[in-house]
């Protein structure tokens, strides 16, 4: 078993690693550095495709594919619920934001059965168990079994696509639509496979022990890039 494949190599992969770039929020090093985080940290045959509109500068080794759906800022995200995905050849896909730093084997995640996973919004003991933020997901890391959730596109498709915008008019973002519209819908994977950079204050350089680091708002666009350079 080896590494996500190279571009036209094909074996018996189980699962596709995915990304999207839309718009010049961030560029093509972004999804090169993410492609090379994934390949020290997999064992186990899978494809890897980055949904763009704009291909250029990303690495030749990495497939390329249009959005399979085109619309602004992380609403793109939401064609991954489509009943079946263009680009997407096996059964089940990891969608992994561009400013994710990968810290450690990604193979449980890869292998993990539940059809539907989200890393875990809040960390454990912000709220009690039964507040229902315990149990949102966070759409940094998206584990998915493709067309399992189709219920989720339609919904979206029925009352948003036909909008001017195409996207909700709604304070956020496509994880707060899902959160909002499909509470318990996913499970969440534990935090010794995902944590957040501030939310698990991660701040001065402590091993982060776990196998994806995501990044919010306020710090995402320095911190996040700093230890993207550093995963590199």
């Amino acid at each position: 078993m080896g590494p996500c494949l190279p571009l036209g190599v094909r074996m018996n992969e189980s699962i596709t690693i995915c990304c999207l770039k839309w718009g010049d929020r961030y560029g093509a090093e972004y999804v090169n550095i993410l492609y090379a985080m994934v390949q020290r940290n997999v064992s186990v045959p899978c494809d890897f495709v980055c949904f763009t509109d704009d291909p250029k500068w990303v690495d030749a080794k990495i497939r390329t594919e249009p959005m399979p759906y085109v619309a602004p800022r992380w609403w793109g995200k939401m064609g991954l619920y489509l009943p079946k995905v263009p680009g997407i050849n096996t059964e089940r896909l990891l969608f992994l934001d561009l400013d994710v730093c990968i810290t450690g084997s990604l193979d449980e995640m890869l292998r993990w059965p539940d059809p539907f996973v989200m890393a875990k919004d809040w960390p454990s003991g912000i709220y009690p168990p039964t507040d229902i933020r315990d149990r949102q997901g966070n759409s940094s890391v998206v584990l998915l079994k493709v067309g399992a959730m189709e219920k989720i596109w339609r919904e979206y498709h029925s009352n948003y696509v036909a909008n001017v915008s195409g996207s909700p008019r709604v304070t956020h973002g496509d994880q707060e639509w899902v959160n909002g519209h499909f509470p318990d819908s996913m499970t969440v994977f534990p935090e010794r496979l995902v944590k957040s950079y501030k939310l698990h204050n991660l701040a001065g350089g402590s091993d982060p022990d776990c196998s994806v680091v995501m990044f919010h708002r306020s710090e995402e666009r320095r911190v996040g890039k700093e230890c993207i350079a550093v995963c590199r």
